[in-house]
C-alpha cells in the first residue's frame, strides 16, 4: 500500500503492528490481496503484512 492510503487509514504513513486494525478494510473482496511495510517504533522497515481473500 501507499504512504497516501496509509494515512488516510491510521493517519500515519509509517505504519507499526498497532496499525494492522485500521488497514485490514482495505482488502474486503474475494480475490483482492493487500501488502504493507510494517516499521519498528524507531522507523526502520521490520516487516512486510500481508492480507486478503481467495476466491475459494
Amino acid at each position: 500500500m501507499t504512504a497516501e492510503e496509509a494515512h488516510s487509514a491510521a493517519s500515519i504513513n509509517q505504519l507499526t503492528r498497532e496499525h494492522i486494525q485500521a488497514i485490514e478494510d482495505l482488502a474486503e473482496d474475494r480475490w483482492y490481496r493487500r501488502c504493507a511495510v510494517l516499521y519498528s517504533d524507531e522507523g526502520t522497515p521490520q516487516e512486510i503484512y500481508f492480507w486478503g481473500w481467495s476466491g475459494d
